[in-house]
């Protein structure tokens, strides 16, 4: 290990170690004993000066956003950041946009086919092509281009085997890989491909061991 004024320390073995000079040639021997005393010195010189930082540290100020500066539902259930900086808040009430000056809704839209199923949004995942993945309660997966404003919709379809096992989406995860992964409560996990809308269920089968040990899924997370 090496110190502050160029010195280098070598374990000997035997409680013992060499104190090398950068300036002078001869190995000094010093015993661990006073290793230590050297050691403890140092590690108080250290925390002093984590402390006279933490002192020197401006303190932290939070800022409210309410009502006045218009979120109208002050429930907000998940945030997340996109690659221009914008704050995103999922809320009870739709989807807001924050700028660090102004806040923008996204709501309902009925007269869309593609736009939000509702205003209660649980989740909210970016994506690395600059998309905003949401969870709506009870209405399914929302990919939303913020860019060009433009929702698309992924629901479940009773007559189709190959669209969301269920619309109760709870939590969602982008993968590493780029798949979504979507957490159900009452239809298992769901895995959608992005480029090409394909989905992929697994539900609880009770003949099949290797199977979910439940279709109530609420939390997502991906290991290393």
């Amino acid at each position: 290990r090496t110190n502050c004024d160029g010195s280098a320390w070598a374990d000997r073995g035997l409680g013992r170690y060499w104190a090398i000079e950068s300036t002078i040639l001869p190995m000094l021997s010093i015993r661990a004993s006073q290793f230590r005393c050297i050691a403890l010195a140092a590690l108080l010189c250290g925390a002093s000066a984590v402390v006279h930082a933490a002192a020197s540290t401006p303190p932290i100020v939070f800022r409210h956003l309410g009502a006045e500066e218009g979120l109208l539902q002050s429930t907000v259930m998940a945030t997340a950041q996109d690659r221009q900086g914008f704050i995103w808040l999922a809320t009870e009430d739709g989807l807001y946009r924050y700028d660090g000056y102004v806040l923008r809704r996204f709501g309902r839209d009925r007269e869309t086919r593609n736009g939000l199923a509702g205003n209660f949004i649980w989740d909210i995942q970016p994506d690395r092509a600059g998309n905003l993945w949401l969870a709506v309660r009870n209405g399914g997966v929302v990919r939303f281009d913020p860019q060009k404003e433009i929702f698309h919709a992924y629901r479940h379809d009773p007559a189709d085997a190959r669209s969301l096992s269920s619309d109760a989406v709870r939590q969602l995860l982008v993968a590493a890989d780029g798949k979504i992964w979507i957490a159900t409560t009452g239809g298992g996990l769901n895995a959608l491909d992005p480029r090409n809308g394909a989905i992929t269920r697994y539900r609880h089968d009770a003949a099949i061991a290797a199977s979910l040990s439940s279709d109530v899924v609420t939390a997502l997370a991906e290991d290393r």
